[in-house]
């Protein structure tokens, strides 16, 4: 088996439909069991936290609210899905065609003392080494 696991899924939207559905619906949840199938055929364990159907829900969500995402969260949102997997070395790459705006201007790492953040755009530089300890409000620990 794979030790790891790092999918680029480059989710690209042509015309379709289902039932009372928008015309990205279709291509996305066509994508979205290719990346189910992909798991299941490559990764030694991808539901062991949570299960298939939790993960083909959260799948669903998005399809549900694709009208609504624009170009970034539609990028962000199937990565958010996927980190529910618990498993750091599978991931959904943005895909490159984005350019800067599919990239978050910081960049995380864990360590033995948390979650620090490690590279960051000009803009945000002088929060390089920074340990980030909530998120509005809400511990990193009860997030993550």
């Amino acid at each position: 088996m794979l030790e790891y696991l790092l999918l680029s899924v480059f989710l690209v939207f042509q015309s379709g439909s289902v039932r009372h559905a928008s015309e990205r619906q279709a291509p996305f949840l066509e994508d979205a069991e290719i990346l189910v199938e992909a798991l299941k055929e490559r990764h030694p364990n991808p539901f062991g936290r949570v299960s298939e159907e939790e993960f083909r829900t959260s799948l669903e969500a998005i399809a549900n609210d694709i009208d609504e995402l624009d170009q970034f969260g539609l990028a962000l949102r199937p990565r958010q899905a996927v980190a529910t997997l618990g498993d750091t070395h599978t991931a959904v790459e943005f895909d490159p065609s984005l350019g800067e705006a599919g990239r978050l201007p910081l960049e995380f790492a864990w360590f033995a003392d948390g979650l620090y953040i490690i590279g960051a755009s000009e803009e945000y530089a002088h929060l390089r080494g920074r340990r980030l300890g909530a998120i509005k409000g809400k511990p990193i620990d009860a997030i993550l």
